[in-house]
């Protein structure tokens, strides 16, 4: 006999009883999937109001391993998703003043669970101001504004990350440590705004786009081995940084680090 409570979603036990011995079985009670709309193996849109959500991994006898780019926006009862099969979240759009993405806005999001999740569209989880941290394991691809204006956010990790798009974690003021040992570029203002980002580790980084670390205040150190390429502003507005070891790099733009780099290499231009 199985014992269980399927009156809401979401993590539970249950107690399985058999010749009289009782154990206690740890399950996850999806929603139910009249509560999604879905184009072949993509669900695009979410019909329910519950502020937890398990997201099947069948509906109709169809595998689900998308989200679409608004599937959850700015859904305002939504504060826990555990979509444990889903590979690729659809990248969002600006149309003209409007945008779009699968969690935007969704300000009372807490926690979030994309085990499998590989690609992470475009504005994806921008403005969720609620959101402390987030574990992206097998995250390869990271579109723009993935994370920006996220003023809660103060740890991820996305280890297996080689390609972020612009402004991913831009204003992010909470944010104070990134590791990110599979990147080779940094996009333009991926980083800016993040004024409590103290630690900055990415050794294989090579290229280092425009406005990149601009008004990270709290940084102090530089310590990128194989940089060749610095654009305009990278670490313009910087000022607590001392200390600048770049050993590799044949360009800097104009006013890249400021009064710091003309210390120690005398130039103009930066």
């Amino acid at each position: 006999m199985i014992s269980l409570n399927t009156s809401s979603v979401g993590e539970k036990n249950a107690i399985v009883t058999y010749m009289g011995i009782s154990t206690t079985v740890p399950v996850l009670v999806c929603t139910p999937t009249s509560s999604f709309k879905i184009k072949s193996s993509t669900i695009i849109s979410y019909l329910g109001s519950d502020n937890i959500v398990v997201i099947p991994r069948y509906i109709n006898n169809i595998e689900i391993t998308t989200l679409g780019n608004s599937v959850f926006q700015e859904n305002r009862n939504l504060k826990k998703v555990i979509a444990n099969n889903i590979v690729t979240i659809e990248n969002g759009n600006r149309i003209g003043s409007n945008y779009q993405g699968a969690f935007l806005d969704c300000v009372n999001l807490a926690s979030i669970s994309l085990p499998k999740a590989i690609f992470i569209g475009d504005f994806t989880f921008s403005g969720n101001t609620n959101l402390a941290s987030i574990i992206l394991p097998n995250a390869v691809s990271i579109g723009c504004n993935t994370f920006s204006y996220n003023i809660n956010l103060n740890s991820i990790s996305i280890i297996k990350a080689t390609s972020i798009d612009s402004e991913a974690f831009s204003y992010n003021i909470k944010l104070n440590s990134i590791f990110l040992p599979n990147i080779t570029t940094i996009k333009f203002k991926t980083f800016v705004g993040c004024s409590s980002l103290a630690s900055v580790i990415i050794p294989e980084v090579i290229s280092i786009e425009d406005n990149a670390f601009q008004e990270c205040k709290k940084l102090t150190s530089i310590l990128f081995p194989n940089v060749t390429s610095i654009g305009y502003a990278a670490f313009a507005g910087n000022t607590n940084l001392t200390s600048i070891s770049i050993p590799k790099v044949t360009y800097i733009g104009l006013a890249s680090i400021a009064i710091n780099l003309r210390k120690t290499y005398g130039t103009q231009n930066a």
